[in-house]
């Protein structure tokens, strides 16, 4: 009763005079947050006039969006067609990341940069990169209005952040949108700090989570309308499994509280029934804002009563805005790059592809930004964009290069090859051209041995590139009918040329290398060949559409040692032909079902009719592996001249991270094409798995029938694993 008589007594007065100064306070929230958009719905709809509106955190984001002219509508657009767990995960980025960074790559579920022998642990879980870029794309056009006053907006507006250094609250009218807006959303772990005049800026909901009374404060407002999408947890869940949740629900429970009675004291308190959700369930867009947009609906008719006046929401607001320009209208006249060395430039100004003259294109300069962060060269580009009047804007972009060394750490065991662990060792942008050099050493019941990879993308800012590989690891193979076990020595020198046909596409002359032994045998042999390889698939999704394909032809020629080795020792009646490759398409069936269809083959042929080649050539020859557990397993008598295999899978999501899966796949292998003699194979299998940090947890049940001349057997196998698979997308270790 206190309060309601408390309102009237401070709004009478503006009633009769028609002067009343509405405010709108959104509050922080993370996800829950999106029920603002519901909320301003609502308001336009019944013409609820708002004079100032301010936020914290995801209701500072909206709030100036709201501000800078975007209707409710727009809003909730963008909101819907953006998959926002993509940005975290920087899924547009690695998207266009180009093959050559994968190539001889081993996945590893922890790594440190190093600096001056130090670990730098990360300042935030989350890659802040693309979030940059989308607070510029949407708020560049108005901060070039505004020139830093934000009661200049169509609705002035106001955000706060923490600076937890200092242990006060920040309250910004004033500067650039696209930094004060970041800072007000920067969760302690999840998002890095902004850095600004010597303060390091947080999340303003350690301090206030809803500014009501700021808004009050700031701009003298008589009544303001406050939602609230607070969470209700009061402690962290079990369900909260992986990381981004448990840093969501951290902050929530670090994040000041709100006294209900004081904020509804100034005018009408909106409550989304939100509390239940976690502040990382962004892909819960429209469930969120139509939450939003029923609590306003109840509040409508009590805010009516209060408020006389209405406001008719036009769709042209931000016209509304004096000296507003869209960019996309304007032409280019200058773009200055900021880079280190003549070829970070010249890749800079490639990958924007937006020349002096031409006209200017957001989606280019942002497609061309996740393209360069994508090489793995720049740490940040930070573009700026400065447009007058007469339609024509300036481009700068200043990059920072990566510098830095990289360790990790990954592995895996599975019931047959035992414990397996390899550490890894990366430096990026070698000599600040570009290239990477990664080191590997492994060590485990199944491997030993080192692996090491240079590479450079780009030679001369042409689309040529060159690789070295090398390698030399020992493996640990049970047999396929007993426990009987042998090593087998692998070794791999290996050089390649080649041009990037597209990001996604190499093709590759190569020369190399290679020494193995088998039990009672082993190889040495030269090679020189043709390398293809196509890989446009997720490496972040597994249930998505994509292919892989790989192809090899070599010319190959045989020592019997190391001592046999010089051009002199050639034999050409020795030389043989290989030919290896694979395809792989994965289909997105729905959101649960993946169906991936596979095929490879070998061919190891001679050169010409009647040609006899070296009884050690059957080392190179490829071991057929029909199951899983034929990964650790091995038979000589499985390992032919001509092989080829299909292959499907099917893979049902039970949600994001637990699956069951069946394989089935299909081998027929020959010595001869004439006299066909050949070994069928057939294995099928059935796992349940889950994804997690350390890759992967699968326990399955394998069977397999093989089948040569008279001889057939039956075998069953049942397999456990754990870690990181050691599948590659590339065979250069096949050569």
């Amino acid at each position: 009763m206190k309060n309601k008589l408390f309102l009237i007594i401070l709004i009478l007065p503006f009633v009769l005079s028609g002067e009343m100064k509405i405010g709108l306070a959104l509050g922080g929230g993370s996800a829950r947050g999106l029920a603002h958009i519901g909320v301003l719905k609502a308001l336009e709809e019944n013409n609820i006039p708002i004079d100032y509106i301010g936020g914290t955190s995801m209701g500072a984001i909206i709030g100036a969006l709201w501000a800078s002219g975007y209707s409710a509508v727009e809003i909730e657009s963008i909101f819907v067609r953006t998959d926002i767990q993509n940005w975290f995960f920087e899924t547009p980025i690695l998207k266009r990341r180009p093959i050559n960074y994968n190539l001889n790559l081993y996945p590893v579920f922890l790594s440190l940069e190093i600096k001056k022998g130090k670990f730098i642990l990360p300042q935030s879980i989350v890659s802040d990169k693309i979030l940059n870029l989308k607070m510029y794309r949407y708020f560049s056009e108005i901060d070039n209005a505004i020139q830093g006053d934000f009661r200049k907006l169509w609705k002035p507006f106001l955000c706060i952040s923490s600076d937890i250094y200092s242990n006060k609250l920040l309250v910004f009218t004033k500067g650039k949108l696209t930094r004060t807006v970041r800072a007000s959303m920067a969760i302690p772990i999840v998002f890095s700090p902004i850095e600004s005049n010597n303060e390091i800026l947080f999340d303003g909901g350690l301090y206030n989570n809803l500014p009501t009374d700021i808004i009050k404060d700031t701009f003298k407002t008589d009544y303001v309308i406050s939602v609230d999408v607070s969470s209700d947890k009061k402690s962290l869940k079990r369900a909260d499994l992986n990381i981004i949740d448990i840093s969501f629900s951290m902050i929530d429970l670090l994040t000041k509280g709100v006294s209900i009675d004081s904020i509804k004291k100034y005018g009408s308190y909106i409550r989304p029934d939100v509390g239940k959700y976690n502040g990382s369930e962004f892909n819960k867009v429209e469930e969120l804002i139509k939450l939003g947009y029923d609590a306003a609906l109840k509040v409508i008719p009590k805010i009516i009563t209060d408020i006389e006046r209405r406001e008719k929401y036009t769709d042209n607001r931000k016209e509304m805005i004096e000296n507003y320009v869209s960019f996309d209208s304007c032409i280019m006249k200058n773009l200055a790059i900021t880079a280190n060395n003549k070829f970070q430039y010249v890749i800079i100004s490639n990958a924007i592809n937006i020349t002096p003259g031409s006209k200017f294109s957001f989606r280019k300069l942002e497609n061309g930004i996740f393209k360069l962060y994508s090489m793995g060269i720049f740490k940040e580009i930070e573009p700026e964009i400065e447009c007058k009047n007469d339609s024509t804007l300036n481009l700068t972009l200043r990059a920072k290069a990566v510098k830095k060394d990289i360790v990790g750490i990954g592995g895996f065991y599975n019931n047959t090859a035992g414990v397996n662990i390899y550490s890894k060792y990366e430096r990026c942008n070698l000599f600040d051209k570009g290239g990477f050099v990664s080191l590997y050493g492994f060590v485990g019941n199944y491997i030993k041995g080192v692996a090491s990879n240079l590479i450079f993308p780009s030679l001369i800012y042409t689309n040529y590139t060159a690789s070295f590989y090398y390698n030399y690891l020992i493996y640990k193979y049970y047999n396929v009918w007993s426990n009987y076990y042998n090593y087998h020595y692998n070794s791999n020198l290996d050089f390649l040329i080649g041009y990037n046909i597209n990001d996604k596409s190499i093709i590759s002359l190569f020369m190399g290398f290679k020494y193995k032994k088998i039990p009672d045998m082993s190889l040495f042999k030269t090679y020189i060949g043709l390398y293809l390889i196509n890989y446009n698939m997720s490496i972040l999704d597994f249930n998505s559409n994509g292919n892989k394909i790989n192809l090899s032809i070599s010319f190959n020629f045989p020592y019997i040692d190391y001592s046999d080795i010089s051009t002199d020792n050639i034999n050409l009646a020795e030389t043989y032909i290989k030919v290896v490759g694979d395809y792989l398409r994965s289909i997105r069936i729905t959101d649960n079902i993946n169906i991936r269809i596979s095929s490879e083959f070998s061919i190891l042929s001679e050169l010409y009719k009647n040609q006899v080649l070296p009884d050690n050539v059957v080392a190179d020859y490829i071991f057929l592996k029909p199951i899983e557990s034929f990964d650790y397993l091995y038979d000589r008598s499985l390992m032919e001249k001509y092989e080829g295999g299909i292959g499907i899978a099917t893979r049902y999501y039970f949600n994001k991270i637990i699956y069951l899966q069946n394989k089935n796949r299909f081998y027929m292998g020959s010595n001869t094409i004439v006299s066909y003699s050949p070994i069928y194979l057939y294995g099928t299998s059935l796992d349940f798995g889950f994804t997690n940090l350390f890759g992967k947890l699968q326990i399955g049940l394998e069977y397999i029938y093989i089948s040569r001349d008279l001889y057939r057997e039956h075998k069953f196998y049942f397999n456990i694993s754990v870690g990181n698979s050691m599948d590659k997308i590339d065979i250069i270790d096949k050569f």
